[in-house]
């Protein structure tokens, strides 16, 4: 069974025409038989009902499209990244924790090694680390791994 938005459900197929010896018959029939099975749910389901399914709905289809993104890969590391959307809620939340950690801490090669982001009331929590070439006094990132 498929529902609209609404909730109402969706009928498969029309009627009338084709197949010749009565298919127009069976379809109007199935037609009717999946009417009667929606007025019967609508009848058992009061407003608040339908509201609550669709927000548990909603909240199923959210999940399941974070852990599908494109940005949700497997990292060398074996850990999962986080995907974009998580990312930027992460980003914008109003208790967003961040800390620094350094290489060569105190020194002329001072520079950042790891970002760990975490948010208490979203319970995510994201780690950025960054990968550096050259020598003394002359380092360049050559990437950044977001987990």
């Amino acid at each position: 069974m498929k529902f609209n938005s609404n909730g109402e459900l969706l009928v498969a197929g029309g009627t009338g025409g084709g197949g010749g010896g009565g298919g127009g018959d069976a379809s109007a029939a199935n037609q009717n038989t999946q009417i009667e099975l929606e007025t019967s749910i609508k009848n058992r389901l009061s407003s608040s009902d339908t509201d609550v399914i669709f927000t548990k709905l909603n909240q199923i289809l959210l999940e399941l499209e974070s852990k599908t993104e494109p940005g949700n890969t497997q990292a060398i590391n074996g850990n999962v990244t986080i995907s974009q959307n998580n990312w930027e809620k992460l980003q914008s939340a109003n208790d967003l924790a961040q800390t620094f950690t350094y290489l060569d801490a105190g020194t002329n090669d001072e520079r950042i090694s790891t970002i760990a982001y975490s948010s208490v009331s979203l319970n995510l929590s994201a780690l950025e680390t960054y990968s550096y070439a050259g020598s003394s006094g002359n380092y360049r990132i050559l990437s950044i791994l977001r987990t």
